[in-house]
């Protein structure tokens, strides 16, 4: 660590300061040198980084290239958007203001915008904000969405695996259930550190993402959270299929070629390592790469069906 890493003390949630550590990871994604703890707050269950990541480590762990590399592989999947507009619509917002926070290279944007949402995006990558522009998308710079000042108020406030991400959860949606039309609906949608794939392969897990995850969330404390900020949870589903599936897939490779065969940890860029279009993924014999698919369907359903897949859902409205 470096020397202006910061020991937590105190957990961001409850404020609690009994944190027990529970796993030590290193970032799997950029290969930058280090390691991560993550401590578990004995109180109210929330997982958090600790110490925190220094400005240089943070910096390290968000090359230029890493958000063209979510395109390449199509993290920002459309099933994932699709997703999060059907749980809107299951509590009866089909269209209206939407803001979205962190929204990235905009693809939420696209999607909500030709559901027929009036969306707009907030991110704190400039690069990403000109990206957004130069689609024709509403989206601006915002490096703190907690001192965001804006009077608009709107029909859904999103985020869209942004909030484990930032340094204060609770200012965040705190900031997101103020800008809440009164009928308005937040939508969180994160990784679930109670799922299947977190407790069977730890720190290989793909939604760990040391040290870009500062915070890892379960359906009860990002529950705890929203009412601790004045909000009512109304609906807690399980994530998107493909993103479930992606997980368990992703985890088990890490688990092989790391844990197992012991491989040095290199950066995964998508023309190295993205499915299915690559050349790794492609080196694979067919009945292999069916196999492999077939793999993270299945287990995905099973640990949506017990109520532990990889990433969850939360819909919720001002109290």
């Amino acid at each position: 660590m470096t020397t202006d890493a910061i020991l937590i003390r105190q957990c961001a949630a409850c404020g609690g300061r009994d944190l027990a550590p529970l796993l030590t990871a290193s970032d799997l994604r950029t290969a930058a040198p280090g390691t991560y703890a993550y401590a578990l707050c004995l109180q109210c269950r929330l997982v958090q980084i600790s110490p925190a990541p220094s400005s240089a480590q943070l910096a390290a762990a968000y090359p230029d290239w890493l958000w063209q590399d979510e395109l390449a592989r199509g993290r920002s999947a459309p099933s994932r958007v699709k997703h999060a507009l059907a749980q809107l619509a299951k509590h009866g917002k089909t269209t209206g203001d939407m803001l979205d926070v962190g929204c990235g290279p905009g693809t939420l944007l696209v999607g909500a915008r030709a559901a027929g949402w009036r969306a707009l995006g907030i991110e704190s990558s400039g690069e990403q904000v000109r990206y957004c522009r130069s689609r024709d998308l509403e989206a601006e710079f915002v490096p703190d969405f907690s001192a965001y000042a804006d009077t608009r108020s709107y029909d859904a406030v999103v985020f869209n695996h942004v909030l484990e991400h930032v340094p204060a959860p609770r200012a965040y949606v705190h900031k997101a259930l103020t800008l809440l039309k009164p009928d308005g609906l937040l939508l969180v949608a994160v990784p679930n550190v109670d799922s299947l794939s977190r407790l069977v392969f730890g720190k290989y897990w793909m939604h760990l993402d040391a040290p870009r995850h500062l915070f890892q969330f379960s359906p009860r404390t990002l529950s705890d959270i929203i009412q601790r900020e004045g909000g009512k949870v109304v609906d807690v589903v399980m994530g998107d299929r493909e993103d479930n599936a992606t997980g368990v897939r992703d985890s088990l490779r890490r688990w092989l070629m790391y844990g197992i065969a012991g491989r040095p940890v290199r950066a995964t860029r998508a023309t190295e390592n993205s499915a299915p279009n690559n050349a790794a993924d492609l080196q694979r014999p067919a009945i292999g790469r069916r196999l492999y698919r077939a793999y993270g369907q299945a287990i995905a359903a099973l640990s949506e069906s017990v109520h532990r897949a990889d990433t969850i859902v939360t819909i919720a409205q001002r109290a």
